[in-house]
């Protein structure tokens, strides 16, 4: 094997065993807690944005007061939020399975194509399921009476294919592919938002729950070549970086709803409707917050969720 096809394979990984002693066994169960902590911390992250932003009228409230922020941007955007939107459909999943597959035939890592694949598979079947089975949205008179929308089924799909190329490449380009992942994304999940498809929190949701799936089916393992120092140039960019959008994020949004509590009005639900909809347009304060809540958040936090699927195959 040429060095160029050595480098752009990345050989072949060494899986980490639990069995035998020293640094191995050790390096297996600290990667083997990781995974499983962060997957029911995806649980866990999951519940609570549900509880919070669908199940309560405050949350409901700001929620949709984001969205309805953010909806002034697809007039300036000339039809990009289309395209975006229209590269995370059924034909374009199809498309990078099957590119998936052919990456890992040609590294002959047969089990990361079925490890992939069912990461895929599980995270889009999961999400239907709980949109339309278990995490319903109640009635409370915030909003029109829509189908539930959380989690959104768009994002999960962009999350699924972003991780799907991710675990198939070598472990040489998996931190480019999360960086440029991360960035799909999170202009997917943005633009749902923007085209009023979602709420934030459904785009959020779908990326911790195709998070989760992705930790549960990426093997453990490590490469044969050190991680480059561009690798980790990257890994850091996405570490620091999505901490400080994801913390932006998050107090933006608590400065946004403790605002909002505050000027509320007391008005029948179709009354508040139409007030969501133009104290959005005027509140300049609030919506600069919304908007720098739903970029950061979601942002920030899809850099973390992949950034952790590369830390595990590396």
């Amino acid at each position: 094997m040429s060095q160029l096809a050595e480098t752009l394979s990345g050989g072949r990984p060494q899986r980490i065993s639990a069995a035998g002693r020293g640094p191995g066994r050790q390096a297996y169960w600290t990667l083997y807690l990781a995974r499983f902590g962060k997957a029911l911390l995806g649980i866990c992250g999951t519940s609570v944005i549900w509880m919070l932003a669908v199940t309560t009228e405050l949350g409901q409230i700001v929620d949709n007061f984001m969205m309805e922020a953010l909806a002034p941007w697809s007039d300036g955007l000339g039809g990009i939020d289309q395209i975006v939107l229209w590269l995370v459909g059924e034909t374009m999943i199809i498309a990078v399975g099957i590119l998936s597959f052919a990456i890992v035939g040609w590294r002959r890592r047969w089990m990361l194509g079925w490890r992939s694949l069912a990461a895929l598979l599980l995270t889009v079947i999961t999400v239907q399921i709980l949109k339309r089975d278990i995490l319903t949205r109640p009635d409370l008179g915030i909003t029109y009476d829509l189908p539930n929308s959380f989690p959104s089924g768009h994002t999960a799909g962009a999350v699924a294919v972003a991780v799907a190329l991710i675990i198939a490449v070598s472990p040489y380009w998996r931190a480019d592919f999360a960086l440029a992942g991360g960035a799909w994304v999170s202009l997917v999940g943005i633009a749902t938002v923007i085209n009023s498809w979602h709420r934030p929190s459904d785009v959020i949701a779908a990326i911790i729950i195709a998070g989760t799936f992705a930790l549960l089916f990426t093997p453990i393992e490590v490469s044969r070549r050190p991680q480059s120092r561009k690798a980790n140039r990257i890994m850091r960019l996405l570490g620091v970086g999505g901490w400080l959008l994801l913390v932006v994020g998050v107090l933006a949004t608590l400065v946004l709803t403790y605002r909002l509590a505050y000027s509320i009005p007391a008005v029948t639900s179709q009354h508040l409707v139409a007030w969501m909809e133009n104290y959005a347009q005027v509140a300049l304060v609030e919506r600069s917050l919304a908007q720098i809540g739903v970029v950061s958040a979601t942002s920030g936090t899809c850099f973390l969720v992949l950034r952790a699927i590369v830390k595990l195959a590396r």
